[in-house]
């Protein structure tokens, strides 16, 4: 028989596939580089993730009964997946302590952000507490950190790890972005101002719903120049937001003495957004002005009606009605803003409580009943999420 080229190819491909199936009748050695890149990949699917994480679980199994580092890392990516992919999580257990601080700082990364993609908030939390403890990956390590003490409400660790974050890359907004956040959920009007102006300063190419967000701060401190400022530069380069910021265009022209542009602008929104209470608010304050009292006592009714905790509609109708000459009603509702905001005090104090106390899942519970029974059910729902996170509730 003669060997010409096309039989040594044809030789050759039969060699490669019959190589080829004996290695697909291999198992596969497990190893945690495979389970580092496949929970690479699960962190990054969008679809098919019931298969990837069941394929992390198969890859994992080998090595469970595996003690030492290596078993831990193995059966934490287990516990991590399972959920993901319905896998038995009987055959799994909690891994010692001591095994703990022998993982490496890459895994304990990638199972933290596996359980907080899973909303496993308090062990979450517990790993990457364990990583903080490092200096490697520290960029990575706080933002993990940080999104984990977000859910949990521990605002002062937040801005603590921000800090940190931004000495270590001064020229990334995403710091400074994340204490925004946290000081505008607190009306810190001041303190979210200073953060957007230093993430406007290093967002490029510009973020102009940042720019919004900022012009809004500048009214809400009732800084009318620098809100006209940016205000201008938005409705020049995306007019089209603008129209979706009725409330702080309104505001800033109720800043700026026009009345009825403000007011033109309010009612349009009111008529398709009734329960805005901010909106409400500049309403009821431009019918105050106006000497139009019992049009501004129905508007503060209103907002009173739609957030039973918002102090500022007990203020208000306490003013109006004092304004009004109904001097006895007006003293009943100073009163309840007094009230109002003396809760909010205690509300205040008991989450720096549960900031001190990253574990304690009855001061969040605590939380979640107050915030209940002064009538924020969305604060009530993240703490009670909260409380559920810290103890690994389902």
């Amino acid at each position: 028989m003669k060997w010409n080229s096309a039989t040594c190819w044809g030789a050759v491909l039969v060699l490669v596939s019959l190589l080829s199936v004996a290695l697909l009748l291999v198992p596969r050695q497990a190893s945690l580089e495979s389970l580092r890149s496949t929970a690479m990949v699960l962190l990054a699917s969008e679809t098919q993730r019931n298969e990837i994480a069941l394929e992390l679980t198969e890859q994992a199994k080998p090595l469970l009964t595996e003690a030492g580092p290596r078993g831990s890392a193995a059966m934490l990516y287990y516990i991590s997946a399972a959920p993901i992919c319905g896998a038995d999580l009987s055959i799994a257990k909690i891994p010692p302590a001591k095994d703990l601080f022998g993982i490496q700082t890459t895994d304990l990364l990638l199972i933290s952000k596996l359980l907080l993609r899973t909303r496993r908030i308090g062990p979450a939390d517990q790993i990457i507490e364990l990583v903080l403890q490092r200096q490697e990956r520290r960029s990575e390590a706080l933002q993990v950190a940080i999104s984990a003490q977000l859910e949990l409400g521990r605002d002062a660790d937040v801005m603590r790890h921000t800090e940190e974050w931004v000495r270590l890359e001064p020229e990334n907004p995403q710091p400074y972005r994340v204490q925004s956040t946290v000081h505008r959920n607190h009306g810190r009007w001041d303190n979210f101002v200073i953060s957007a102006e230093n993430a406007v300063r290093l967002t490029h190419p510009v973020d102009w719903v940042l720019q919004i967000e900022l012009a809004d701060g500048y009214t809400q401190l009732g800084r009318t120049t620098e809100a006209r400022r940016e205000f201008d530069r938005i409705q020049e380069a995306r007019p089209d937001l603008i129209a979706m910021a009725p409330v702080m265009h309104a505001r800033l022209l109720l800043l700026e003495g026009k009345h009825q542009e403000s007011e033109k602008i309010i009612r349009r929104f009111l008529n398709s957004e009734p329960d805005d209470t901010e909106a409400l608010l500049m309403l009821g304050k431009l019918q105050f002005v106006r000497g139009q009292f019992d049009a501004a006592i129905t508007t503060f009714e209103r907002i009173q009606a739609v957030d039973p905790a918002d102090e500022q509609a007990y203020y208000q109708l306490g003013q109006t009605h004092a304004r009004a000459g109904r001097r006895e009603l007006a003293a009943e509702y100073l009163e309840q803003h007094r009230k109002l905001l003396d809760a909010k005090v205690k509300l205040y104090g008991l989450e720096q409580q549960a900031a001190r106390e990253p574990s304690n899942a009855r001061v969040r519970e605590q939380l979640a009943k107050s915030y209940a029974e002064i009538g924020l059910p969305e604060m009530a729902a993240f703490w009670s999420r909260a409380a559920k996170g810290v103890s690994g509730a389902p």
